[in-house]
């Protein structure tokens, strides 16, 4: 492969694009930072991490591509070569591109770790098959402040909960809830249940109410498990559990989701999987 000489988008022997050329990804991607830029109150960085990570998930950009040089992309938007710089090294911490040192930078996609369904798994006896989980909306509703939902999604009027139950290979059940702001997600509360059941949460957040997750920050505890979740569980009174907090953040490191999950007592092994950039 030819050294890169930032002129382009593409590169012989990597993934071309049909639908524009070279020149047209550059004024596309020029345009759609120009339109984020009248809003101030947003570093600069972050809008260009925004408009990449957007084309990305629309396929403008696929995987594959590699990028302009990082001095040749500042001459293209209205931005300074430190920030260009800020917003490779931020697309490079989650994923979403590779810098490879002597040949450039090139789009990766968007991580899959954080559209799966769990950040752990539970694995059988042999300690490497996963088991299959199950998961079924219950309900779909709006609760108040009171709650360490409220503490991380910044006090708004408001919250949507997404509760499921989510069988694990038949064998036992996990209790999720799934809280988002009222206010920036009142549409989920029209989206049947049943669709809910068969879809990842943050693939929802992200195609209808444009909010995607850059990062989770997890948390776990044994706790005594809430009454309302034993009774969901068929659990023995005062049963203990694991309780795993998920702490969801955009690019901007404004939290997104907070999502909530409850493990009865088992001896399936929990796997945490390994994170790489």
């Amino acid at each position: 492969m030819p050294p890169a000489d930032g002129n382009s988008l593409n590169r012989p022997g990597r993934q071309q694009n049909s639908m524009l050329t070279p020149s047209a990804l550059e004024t596309d991607m020029a345009r759609r930072l120009e339109s984020r830029l009248r809003r101030s109150d947003i570093p600069k960085y972050v809008h260009l991490v925004e408009v990449i990570e957007e084309m990305v998930r629309e396929g403008v950009l696929p995987p594959g591509y590699q990028l302009p040089a990082e001095s040749q992309l500042c001459q293209q938007v209205p931005l300074s070569l430190g920030t260009v710089q800020k917003s490779m090294s931020v697309l490079q911490a989650h994923g979403i591109v590779s810098r490879e040192h002597g040949r450039g930078t090139f789009v990766r996609g968007v991580s899959p770790e954080l559209r799966d369904l769990w950040h752990f798994r539970f694995l059988a006896d042999d300690g490497k098959t996963v088991l299959p989980v199950f998961p079924e909306v219950i309900a779909v509703d709006t609760v108040g402040a009171d709650g360490p939902w409220a503490d991380f999604l910044e006090r708004e009027t408001g919250y949507i909960r997404i509760l499921r139950n989510v069988v694990v290979n038949n064998e036992f059940s996990v209790c999720s809830e799934f809280f988002v702001s009222l206010a920036r997600c009142a549409g989920f509360l029209s989206i049947p249940p049943a669709k809910l059941s068969r879809t990842h949460m943050r693939d929802v957040l992200r195609e209808r109410f444009g909010l995607t997750t850059a990062r989770v920050v997890e948390q776990v505890s044994c706790e005594l498990l809430p009454a309302a979740v034993i009774q969901q569980l068929d659990l023995r009174p005062r049963s203990m559990g694991l309780v795993c907090h998920i702490l969801a953040y955009d690019f901007r490191d404004m939290p997104v989701s907070f999502h909530r999950i409850f493990v009865p007592p088992d001896t399936r092994r929990l796997e945490m999987r390994e994170r790489k950039p």
